[in-house]
């Protein structure tokens, strides 16, 4: 598929039809050609054997639509318009339009604060008063003070998103100035402003799991401030939440397998599990799966049927037929989640470890040990060519070589069975750890 064919299907049905109604205008330039060219293919997926001349409307129609995402981006942010419109203000130096504009921002920005946006235009203010004079009477400690907090906050949220992801590739993450910020924050208790409290607490819950009391700062907090938060930054903190009651249940604290899923159900019912309107097929999996790990499938089945058509065209099938495999394990109904594997297909590591686990316990709970065997040889192989798959490569080493030691287990050696359920229970993060020690106690 062609760049413009990929920037077509950004553009919603709505979009498409504005951005048609555009092409002539002044604002971007286009003529009858090009309408003609952009018909054709909003028809086609596709376009063979073009002229040189319609390849250059093609490069036109391009630039058009990025212009067009720009501009959309650009009006639909009130803050950034304001921002522009008041320098534009101030440079012609009208001061009933900057009057009128700053005192209109101002308000919307005391009813929903935002440090940010609250710094920009104190300084605004500051740059237009000086044009009048250079010996006006500026509240310089409530500029600094808020281009304080606001270049703390945007730190902070640099950081909680960086720390995210380098938990998944385990690579030492330098958070240069951090350290220094946070020590600053506790010195002058910055964290009793809800914004930067937000997300200190949401720094020091991620890096400091074991303590409950930053939990329950950072939920107090987000319900109490989430209507005042970009959709964007809420499901990122939010999925923060989420991970913090994985890593406790995923730990043993069984009472947070409930919180989880609490946490998991309303973030389905006021969106916040969403990025740009989609569910991932991650979360639409780890919700399943947790459903069925607390025995709640009644839930497990309500989210894979009622959720389906929020995953991507491209994922849904795939992770679809996953939870319904997964749901037929549960029920041990082993050919029915055999034939729905068979319907999966995921292009990331981490989702076909998921599947070659699924499969892995399918085959030992049916007896079915020589394909067994295969798959665990298979398995790890295919670990030890990946690349990069971070502490997981490391759980899955463990969940092979206890399923293999399970089956070498003597079922009439007690003595073994318990210390391998002893060294099973030590380990600190493994999948399906509660599976392998009911093998264990089986056998």
């Amino acid at each position: 598929m062609t760049k413009l064919f990929q920037i077509l299907d950004i553009l919603s049905a709505k979009d498409r039809k504005k951005f048609r109604e555009l092409i002539t205008t002044s604002l971007l330039g286009g003529k009858p050609k090009h309408i003609a060219m952009y018909d054709q293919l909003c028809k086609s997926k596709s376009i063979d054997n073009i002229s040189v001349d319609d390849r250059l409307i093609q490069s036109d129609l391009y630039k058009m639509i990025e212009k067009y995402i720009v501009i959309q981006k650009a009006t639909s942010d009130e803050m950034y318009s304001g921002q522009k419109l008041l320098a534009a203000f101030r440079i012609k130096e009208n001061q009933k339009l900057f009057d009128t504009l700053l005192n209109k921002e101002t308000e919307k920005n005391n009813q929903s604060p935002n440090t940010e946006y609250g710094a920009l235009l104190a300084y605004e203010k500051w740059k237009f008063d000086l044009l009048k004079s250079r010996f006006t009477n500026v509240e310089i400690d409530t500029i600094v003070s808020l281009s304080d907090r606001a270049l703390i906050l945007q730190k902070l949220k640099l950081s909680v998103n960086l720390a995210s992801q380098s938990t998944l590739i385990k690579k030492d993450q330098n958070f240069g100035l951090l350290s220094s910020v946070l020590k600053y924050i506790e010195d002058q208790q910055l964290f009793l402003f809800d914004d930067i409290g937000l997300y200190y607490y949401c720094w020091q819950m991620m890096n400091f799991t074991k303590e409950q009391e930053w939990f329950e700062k950072f939920d107090k907090l987000f319900k109490k401030v989430s209507h005042l938060i970009a959709e964007e930054e809420k499901s990122t903190l939010y999925f923060q939440g989420i991970n913090f009651c994985i890593r406790r249940y995923n730990n043993g604290e069984k009472e947070y397998g409930h919180i989880l899923m609490k946490y998991y159900i309303e973030g389905l019912d006021n969106g916040y599990l969403l990025l740009s309107g989609w569910l991932s097929r991650n979360t639409y999996r780890n919700i399943c799966t947790v459903a069925i790990r607390l025995q709640r499938l009644d839930d497990a089945k309500k989210v894979t049927t009622s959720y389906r058509d929020l995953l991507r065209q491209d994922d849904r099938e795939s992770a679809y037929h996953f939870n319904l495999a997964n749901i037929a394990f549960a029920e041990k109904h082993y050919d029915d989640a055999l034939i729905s594997l068979q319907k999966v297909n995921f292009d990331d590591h981490l989702s076909n470890l998921f599947a070659k686990t699924l499969l892995l316990k399918i085959y030992f709970e049916s007896g079915e040990i020589r394909l067994l065997d295969s798959h665990l040889d298979a398995m790890q192989v295919y670990l030890l060519r990946q690349k990069i798959v971070g502490y997981h490569k490391t759980n899955y080493d463990k969940m092979i070589k206890y399923t293999k030691k399970i089956l070498k287990l003597n079922p009439y050696d007690k003595e073994s069975k318990e210390k391998l359920r002893q060294d099973i229970s030590k380990e600190a993060s493994i999948p399906d750890k509660e599976w392998l020690m009911h093998q264990v106690s089986i056998v």
